[in-house]
């Protein structure tokens, strides 16, 4: 191409089109480089895929782009793609039951990364492998290599469920009581209204125990009539086997 500047085009059939760049072969070629690949500023690849793009050594970014919305991932066949949930690309779809069982037994812990010495904290991967394998990974030699941080929310979400269960079924056993007590509250005050209204002869069961001592006295002075039967006059609905009279006295 005519009017270019700074462009160079390397190998036997290779065209370049656009000033200010390298051309290395055809787009059919294969580029090899077997020493390092020393880049300085922006390096852009596009359609890794499609033009077979590999990269067998390690690849090191000194500084990454800000504000980024997307997660990567890593592949089955090593590429680098966007982490994908969607139920296209699943198979033997099965319910996941583990929750506060997992939660109770994961051991977080503080330490510092022995590459630069960083404070961190997190899980220790072969003990969450111990606990629950689904949520380690391993890496080529099949030694156990990290924890699925982000798969730990599944496990989350089930623990908060079976959790709300057991609120909600406190709840419902607070409110029987709180039903139960009304109920006894009711009986209790009808009682000793009734009680009140029959006449001076009888004690408020609020007050029998106090007056104890005084009725057996009472009862047993001479010439003193026995005291009518509580459980005669009181509506069966609001009496009780524990109201009992001996002779004249209320126990």
């Amino acid at each position: 191409a005519n009017n270019l500047t700074f462009a160079t085009a390397i190998g036997s059939g290779a065209v370049v089109n656009n000033s200010n760049y390298v051309v290395l072969g055809r787009p059919a070629d294969a580029v090899r480089i077997p020493g390092f690949l020393d880049v300085k500023g922006n390096t852009y690849l596009k359609d890794l895929v499609a033009s077979n793009g590999d990269f067998s050594g390690r690849i090191v970014l000194d500084l990454l782009g800000a504000a980024g919305s997307t997660d990567l991932c890593w592949n089955i066949i090593k590429q680098i793609a966007t982490c994908s949930s969607s139920l296209r690309y699943k198979t033997n779809v099965n319910p996941f039951l583990g929750g506060l069982d997992v939660v109770r037994r994961l051991r977080p812990i503080t330490f510092n990364w022995k590459d630069g010495g960083t404070r961190d904290i997190g899980f220790a991967a072969e003990e969450v492998n111990e606990i629950e394998p689904l949520l380690s990974t391993h890496n080529a030699q099949g030694e156990i290599e990290g924890v699925k941080y982000k798969q730990i929310t599944t496990v989350l979400v089930n623990a908060v469920k079976e959790q709300q269960q057991l609120i909600e079924q406190q709840q419902q056993q607070l409110q029987q009581k709180h039903q139960r007590i009304e109920k006894l509250e009711t009986r209790l005050a009808a009682l000793e209204a009734v009680v009140r209204k029959i006449g001076p002869g009888f004690t408020a069961p609020g007050e029998l125990r106090n007056h104890r001592t005084r009725s057996v006295l009472r009862s047993r002075a001479p010439g003193r009539q026995p005291t009518r039967r509580l459980d005669r006059l009181v509506p069966a609905f609001i009496t009780s086997t524990e109201y009992i009279s001996s002779g004249s006295a209320w126990w």
